[in-house]
């Protein structure tokens, strides 16, 4: 790798560590950490010494479960999603299951439930937000709970009334936003002026 500029190669090393961080091989804490050396490195083992345990970027791409089949109302939503310095924009038409994480660092998460598959009468959408944004769109007919904190973030709910749903589902959105960004739509609602 020593023919590559290091620059060059620094931005590698900076998007292993992102796609270390995603697919959980190591925390945020540690990934910080090995990103701040990254900058600071002068020389080309310096930046390999910081991902040598690491899994190949292309091995942390999530595998199927082979283990545990997909209930066969159709395929489920990962109960996971993370981004770092980028964005993802995605329509559920699945199942989504009783617990659903989204972490933002520095880039956006859009995800669209109005077409998703609601199986549990309780679902936990878990937000972490740091510099980031995360918005959801909702169905018409469930309920939604809000209980995310934010620390110099926005965080926005808008929903046309806040009676029980219909189809007595809840989903209820917790955690965090830290200088970003949370918007919880219904769709059909009308935002205020």
């Amino acid at each position: 790798m020593t023919d590559i500029p290091i620059t060059a190669r620094r931005d590698q090393i900076v998007a292993h560590l992102g796609a270390a961080w995603a697919a959980e091989a190591i925390g945020e804490q540690e990934m910080e950490r090995r990103m701040s050396a990254a900058f600071a490195a002068r020389e080309p083992a310096d930046l390999e010494r910081l991902v040598a345990d690491l899994p190949m970027p292309h091995a942390l791409a999530p595998m199927p479960d082979t283990a545990h089949p997909v209930a066969p109302r159709g395929p489920q939503l990962a109960p996971l999603r993370r981004v770092l310095f980028s964005s993802v924009e995605e329509r559920v038409r699945s199942v989504v299951p009783a617990r659903v994480e989204l972490g933002s660092r520095f880039g956006s998460i859009a995800m669209n439930f109005t077409e998703a598959v609601f199986a549990n009468a309780v679902t936990e959408i878990v937000v972490d937000v740091v510099f980031g944004n995360v918005e959801l769109t909702f169905p018409a007919g469930v309920a939604i709970e809000c209980d995310v904190n934010g620390i110099f973030a926005n965080v926005e709910m808008n929903e046309p009334t806040r009676r029980a749903a219909p189809s007595g589902q809840v989903v209820r959105i917790s955690g965090r936003a830290l200088f970003g960004n949370v918007e919880i739509d219904v769709a059909g609602a009308m935002r205020e002026a």
